[in-house]
């Protein structure tokens, strides 16, 4: 049986994330719908003045209220409801280390302010600090069964490892991958990763088809978003590293701009390995 870990804040964003979630995983599944109280005020949390209910108690009341409509009509998954207390992202990486999850299924919104694209998200501090498979559905984005996948494509894909747990999730929706490399600039070796693709599943016969392509850009997540629009797919995946918690708010990845951007479902996979630090790096060039 699957586990999957949906945090939930009560928002649009976050129901439709439960019931995306919900349609992803169909079969012989329990959910955790999980929500953090940070002690933020909120115009989307509901004020619980619940007789002899505390605010936590009322809080997972109405939560099970919401949960049971959306599962009405799937009698063979279960869910429970889980809270936490503190920072949101804290509150997650510590229900992990507790419990033995497969995946974790949250909303992302539809605008950010500043703050936001400086420091980051809570989406963004789950993916590089919480070592699970992490998918990202934007506002609205029904499920549908993935039929064309984009898989954005560097120097991870030079671990077989990484390439064999692709295709061992592909074997369930066999879509059609569309291994897309971005360089930034016009380098000698800008086939490389795609060289390393197309050898490996060489080496193999895979139950579905799969592409690659390069492109030169020098801003690489909008040409991976362009290329997602451009080709109708249903899905990004993305390999991403861990990151320290100051790493991730000042980030200036790839994955922070995805985050940021995409209009597109994504799923983010650990490679396995931690980012070395950027500020840490920084420090030692300002001390020479």
């Amino acid at each position: 049986m699957k586990k999957i870990l949906v945090p939930f804040n009560f928002t649009e964003v976050s129901r439709n994330a439960l019931q995306y979630a919900v349609n992803l995983f169909p079969e012989d599944a329990e959910f955790t719908v999980f929500h953090a109280i940070d002690g933020n005020l909120s115009v989307d949390e509901p004020l619980i003045l619940s007789m002899g209910l505390t605010k936590e108690e009322g809080l997972k009341k109405e939560i099970q209220d919401i949960v049971q409509n959306i599962f009405e009509s799937h009698s063979n998954l279960t869910f429970r409801i889980g809270m936490g207390v503190g920072n949101v992202v804290n509150a997650i990486m510590k229900l992990v280390r507790q419990d033995d999850y497969d995946a974790i299924v949250m909303g992302t919104r539809d605008k950010y302010d500043l703050l936001d694209q400086v420091f980051g998200t809570v989406s963004l501090g789950v993916i590089k600090r919480v070592s699970l498979p992490v998918y990202l559905i934007p506002p609205h984005v029904e499920f549908k069964p993935y039929k064309k996948v984009v898989v954005a494509s560097d120097w991870h894909l030079e671990s077989d490892e990484i390439l064999n747990g692709i295709e061992e999730w592909n074997g369930k929706y066999k879509a059609e991958l569309h291994f897309l490399h971005v360089e930034d600039k016009g380098d000698d070796d800008q086939g490389f990763i795609a060289n390393i693709v197309e050898e490996f599943f060489e080496e193999r016969e895979v139950p579905f088809s799969f592409v690659v392509d390069v492109k030169i850009n020098k801003n690489v997540a909008k040409s991976i978003l362009d290329y997602t629009t451009k080709e109708g797919a249903d899905l990004q995946l993305v390999i991403t590293d861990r990151a320290t918690w100051l790493d991730t708010i000042t980030s200036k990845s790839i994955t922070k701009a995805m985050v940021l951007k995409s209009k597109h479902p994504m799923l983010f996979i650990h490679s396995g390995m931690m980012k070395k630090s950027r500020i840490f790096y920084d420090f030692l060039i300002l001390q020479l």
